[in-house]
């Protein structure tokens, strides 16, 4: 018996390994009601199982290391996984992530891990890292907790992005932040974007402003020296990165020196494939990234905090243009999916769009919300693209010659090509379908918006529950 179990902890550990969470499991904070001899206990345990098993996910919560040696694994090349979340000692994170660890595929941080890791003082001896991802656990947008040292977060953030992780392939990172860290937190993220443009190849950011006051006061924290950042003024181009998702939700304009870092970055991509991009200010800033992936662009999703209107003040107060201007996306030959929307509407007689004509018509998927639509518009999207499967316009119209007209309607629906549609608060003035449009629409028509899902016997009917972009139907 004894030598069958040997041989099946040689096989786990070859082919399998195994997933070990180990810690105290504290809801929150880093206080328990265990006494010394439990945590002692625990901390023995969790030796045993990393020196005795071949672990390939590994999860420590609220981890206290209190023996004189720090935790070895026995077959760090198996790791694949590790997350750090709430308490977490830097000798435990030297220790586990050495030189040894040459197939990891994802490090995971918590900001709550953060409160305590002092990367001003660990070093990084990854051989292999492929995927980054320092996130607030729940999403970023869950407030924090004010008993956090937030200043600690956010300067253990900006030393961990000076280090070296070779191989690096996947950034995920989210953050709250406000002037008082605006042009520190951007040095510290494009440092690390920059130093990684050789591997990275997919990219998410979600910024969004603090509003609980938990960053007013500065307190006491040190940040790298400027001598540990890389040179932003010069840099190749970046033909390895594929998908880039970007939120920069702020209740501010960008600063002239955080404006130019991003910029700067932005300049560099040559080769990208998916691009999602939401932030309240104009989007003139992104424009030149449409322009010079135009050639490997397939899916392509921005949005805004307001509906774009005809002219806006900058942090200059110059007027600037913040309407869509479809001539962007003319030598998108590759485009397939193409989603603008913004959070709601901010003018009820500006035209949010133009120039649709422009629009390639390779497109598959559209998706337009809270962006008021001319008729000729509306009439393209609904008819014009050969490919299209699926249409979603919301909240298009707001007056006569706005929005969907009645005629394009039913050569919508008799034709049949569309898989999916709906169509909200697009039907001019009223907003609504006229009676006489509703032996068309076979039990589909909701009072103010239209949707139908074609089914398999030619006919369009209710979206099944689990249809197609099912998830799609509550933005």
């Amino acid at each position: 018996m004894l030598l069958v179990s040997r041989s099946w902890y040689q096989v786990l550990d070859q082919y399998i390994g195994v997933h070990a969470v180990l810690g105290r499991g504290v809801s929150e904070g880093d206080s328990s009601d265990e006494d010394d001899e439990d945590v002692e206990n625990m901390v023995l345990n969790s030796q045993n199982i990393l020196k005795n098993l071949g672990i390939s996910t590994c999860e420590f919560i609220n981890f206290v290391n209190q023996s004189d040696s720090a935790p070895k694994l026995k077959r760090p090349d198996l790791l694949r996984r590790v997350t750090f979340k709430k308490f977490a000692s830097s000798a435990t994170f030297e220790s586990i992530l050495d030189e040894r660890v040459t197939n990891l595929q994802l490090l995971k941080i918590d900001h709550s891990a953060l409160r305590h890791l002092e990367f001003s003082d660990i070093t990084m001896s990854l051989s292999h890292c492929e995927a980054l991802e320092v996130i607030k656990s729940g999403g970023y947008r869950r407030h924090w907790e004010e008993t956090w040292n937030y200043w600690n977060i956010f300067s253990n953030t900006a030393f961990l992005f000076t280090k070296k992780f070779p191989g690096l392939k996947c950034l995920k990172f989210n953050f709250p932040t406000d002037r008082y860290i605006e042009e520190d937190l951007a040095r510290a993220i494009l440092n690390l974007l920059f130093n990684h443009s050789d591997s990275l190849t997919s990219v998410q950011i979600a910024l969004e402003e603090e509003y609980n006051g938990y960053m007013k006061s500065k307190g006491n924290f040190k940040l790298p020296d400027k001598s540990q950042y890389t040179n932003f003024t010069t840099y190749q181009l970046n033909h390895k990165l594929q998908k880039l998702d970007l939120e920069l939700f702020l209740g501010y304009p960008l600063s002239p020196e955080s404006r130019s870092l991003w910029e700067t970055w932005f300049m560099t991509f040559r080769a990208l494939k998916t691009l999602r991009m939401m932030e309240s200010y104009a989007q003139k800033y992104f424009q030149s990234v449409i322009v010079h992936n135009a050639g490997s662009l397939e899916s392509l999703d921005m949005g805004w905090s307001y509906c774009p209107r005809i002219s806006e003040p900058d942090e200059q107060g110059n007027l600037i243009s913040n309407v869509v201007d479809c001539l962007i996306f003319e030598n998108c030959l590759n485009l397939t999916r193409l989603n603008l929307r913004t959070r709601r509407r901010y003018s009820e007689d500006h035209l949010g769009l133009f120039n649709a004509a422009s629009i390639p018509k390779t497109l598959v998927q559209i998706s337009i919300v809270n962006i008021i639509l001319d008729n000729e518009s509306c009439r393209l999207f609904c008819l014009d693209f050969p490919n299209l499967k699926t249409l979603k316009l919301k909240n298009v119209a707001a007056q006569d010659g706005f929005g969907v007209q009645l005629p394009v309607v039913t050569e919508m629906m008799e034709r049949k090509q569309l898989q999916k549609f709906q169509v909200q608060l697009g039907f001019g003035a009223n907003r609504i379908l006229p009676p006489n449009v509703l032996n068309l629409t076979n039990n589909i028509f909701y009072s103010h918006y239209l949707r139908g899902y074609l089914h398999r016997n030619g006919d369009y009917g209710k979206v099944p529950e689990e249809g197609p972009d099912s998830e799609d139907e509550n933005n």
